[in-house]
């Protein structure tokens, strides 16, 4: 019986060691995204327009969730790409492994960066286009422009 007491014991204090340790990585998650957040927003500049951002950023890492951070990045361009990287960089680090929270928002900012990216080659893909476009048509209208003014020259001669 007592075998069976302490057995119970043990791993109800190895469970609540291991919530623990998961509110601390969450924790110390949510600092690195603030962190990041912060950087990628003063790159860009986007505190310019939004200094109370910048307060509550750090006063309360934890408003810099990745719901929230759409609101925040999204409206300052090239901030997304920068935040995502800085915490993916960060969160390749050993010390969150086995941490689930780490590892669902990897997961999450992972999608968010094949989205960017795919965003970005068909925008590049666009301007491309666009400037062969505009290219043939200079081109085109140059050499309409030369035909006319070399058969008016031999018109009148």
């Amino acid at each position: 019986l007592w075998i069976l007491i302490l057995l119970i014991s043990f791993r109800s204090i190895q469970s609540s060691a291991a919530d623990l340790n998961e509110a601390q990585c969450r924790r110390s998650v949510l600092q690195v995204q603030a962190h990041c957040l912060e950087n990628a927003m003063k790159q860009v500049n986007c505190f310019a327009r939004n200094k109370e951002l910048e307060n509550l950023l750090k006063q309360k890492p934890e408003v810099a969730t990745n719901e929230k951070l759409r609101q925040y990045c999204n409206n300052c361009s090239k901030c997304l790409p920068l935040y995502v990287s800085c915490m993916l960089d960060k969160l390749s680090n050993r010390s969150y492994k086995g941490c689930n929270y780490a590892i669902d928002q990897q997961a999450e900012l992972e999608k968010i960066k094949r989205k960017d990216a795919k965003q970005r080659n068909h925008s590049n893909r666009l301007i491309c286009e666009n400037f062969l476009l505009y290219t043939n048509l200079i081109f085109c209208i140059l050499g309409t422009t030369s035909c006319a003014i070399f058969r008016s020259a031999v018109l009148s001669i």
